[in-house]
């Protein structure tokens, strides 16, 4: 138990960090006013900030974060397993918003 908790939170955190830098960029650049997490990133793509499929990856990963937050549904263990498999974006928008900041 201790293991799948970890793991959820794990990934929690890593998805709310994207959801926070993002909306901080937009919100620092006067880029609009989202309405939430998801326009954040919307906002990011539209401004060249991040690429298109990128952007679709981090919103699909919103999603995951607003299902272990509000738990609507029990989440399959495998699904978050495989979740990890996925690590990549979050160097990549590290990569990309890297280039942006200087």
């Amino acid at each position: 138990k201790i293991k799948q908790w970890a793991l959820r939170y794990g990934i929690l955190e890593c998805i709310q960090e994207v959801v926070d830098i993002s909306c901080a960029l937009v919100s620092s650049n006067n880029l609009g006013s989202p309405k939430n997490y998801r326009e954040c990133v919307e906002i990011l793509i539209k401004n060249g900030y991040i690429p298109e499929d990128l952007g679709k990856r981090l919103i699909n990963m919103i999603g995951l974060r607003n299902l272990l937050v509000h738990e609507y549904m029990k989440i399959d263990l495998v699904r978050l397993y495989e979740f990890l498999n996925n690590i990549v974006n979050f160097r990549e928008f590290v990569y990309y918003i890297g280039i942006e900041k200087g």
